[in-house]
């Protein structure tokens, strides 16, 4: 998965790198390190980001904190 790669399916969210980190469940300076190609996803992370990009609105409500009953 290429850094542009990773940053379309950031785009596709409409987030910042931090909001887009927080959402996921990602820290900012790996997502900045993928994005900038210093960095590469391992295959785990490249599933997750795959995910994401296909349907984000179910990947965020996976990591969306549970309601307090």
């Amino acid at each position: 998965m290429t850094r542009t790669e990773i940053a379309s399916i950031r785009a596709v969210t409409k987030l910042t790198q931090a909001q887009f980190a927080k959402r996921f469940g990602l820290h900012l300076r790996t997502l900045q390190g993928w994005e900038s190609g210093d960095r590469e996803p391992d295959y785990a992370c490249r599933n997750l980001l795959r995910a994401i990009g296909r349907n984000p609105e179910a990947a965020a409500r996976l990591f969306a904190p549970e309601p307090i009953a």
